[in-house]
């Protein structure tokens, strides 16, 4: 349904690779799978969806320890995307919330506008 890129510092080129909807029988939602390789390392992140009073979330909750200096996800836009917007995006200011947890514990929040 998309596709991921990660740089990290410990291997010469970037790791990429698909993303997908995985559903597990039984569960609410599907998973946000990664398949991310590069020079020889495959990883797969699988991403928990949960949707919330309207919000959709996807929880990493274990990832490589390494680390990343730059991730993208790139997912398709327009009305039949797989998680297209319900309303007009435009209609006000968006905010990414985004908590990443360091593996000694400490925790950095942040809210981040829109362009």
């Amino acid at each position: 349904m998309g596709t991921a890129t990660a740089v990290t510092p410990v291997l010469p080129h970037p790791m990429t690779g698909p993303a997908y909807l995985v559903s597990h029988g039984g569960a609410a939602f599907p998973d946000l799978d990664l398949v991310l390789e590069g020079d020889g390392v495959r990883i797969i992140l699988v991403g928990n969806t949960d949707i919330k009073n309207g919000i959709t979330t996807t929880t990493f909750a274990s990832s490589p320890d390494v680390p990343v200096s730059s991730f993208v996800l790139k997912l398709p836009t327009g009305p039949h995307s797989a998680l297209a917007a319900n309303g007009n995006l435009c209609a006000s200011k968006l905010v990414l919330p985004t908590t990443i947890t360091a593996r000694t514990a400490p925790r950095s929040n942040r809210t981040r506008p829109s362009p």
